[in-house]
């Protein structure tokens, strides 16, 4: 895994826990108001995924690689077995980890997904006016003394989320 760093969130209730997985595109704050309902009766983790929002950038993006890290992050945060919930490219995600993972995985729930996954036509996939591919704005994940202050304006729920869980980064382990 070479020791790439995951930012995640965690809504640090007393479990069991729950793992959402997010689509390609996405990041592990779509779950915050899944993460809020249940505050305090269920722990919920939701990871930025490899090349996601504040997680380390750059490939392989492959299922496997994607599958290896989820395990990876319940292993770290000892939070399995695991109910696991995936949207979209998650849900591909959570259906290979049940298979290869099964002491991980106690449910499974998965939304909005396909069966087909090829290699996009054009490349690169996002691209600026100009035709440039367009570089990163996300931060790696750093550490929490070190970490800034998040540029997503402040709204309800965005703060109760802030109020109620913590986040954090884990390495995987360079082999």
């Amino acid at each position: 895994m070479g020791g790439r760093r995951f930012a995640y969130l965690d809504s640090g209730g007393p479990g069991p826990d729950l793992l959402a997985l997010h689509g390609h595109f996405g990041r592990g704050r779509i779950f915050a108001p899944l993460a809020a309902a249940p505050a305090g009766r269920y722990r919920v983790l939701a990871p930025d995924q490899r090349g996601h929002g504040l997680s380390d950038h750059g490939g392989p993006f492959t299922p496997d690689a994607y599958v290896e890290d989820a395990a990876a992050l319940l292993r770290v945060l000892d939070a399995g077995p695991a109910a696991v919930l995936g949207h979209s490219m998650g849900g591909a995600v959570a259906f290979l980890l049940a298979a290869r993972h099964p002491d991980l995985v106690r449910a499974l729930v998965v939304a909005d997904m396909t069966v087909r996954n090829h290699v996009p036509e054009t490349q690169p996939v996002l691209t600026s006016r100009a035709g440039r591919a367009v570089p990163s704005r996300a931060r790696p994940c750093a550490p929490p003394s070190r970490r800034r202050a998040s540029r997503t304006p402040v709204t309800s729920w965005t703060a109760r989320w802030s109020s109620r869980t913590a986040g954090g980064c884990f390495s995987t382990p360079t082999r």
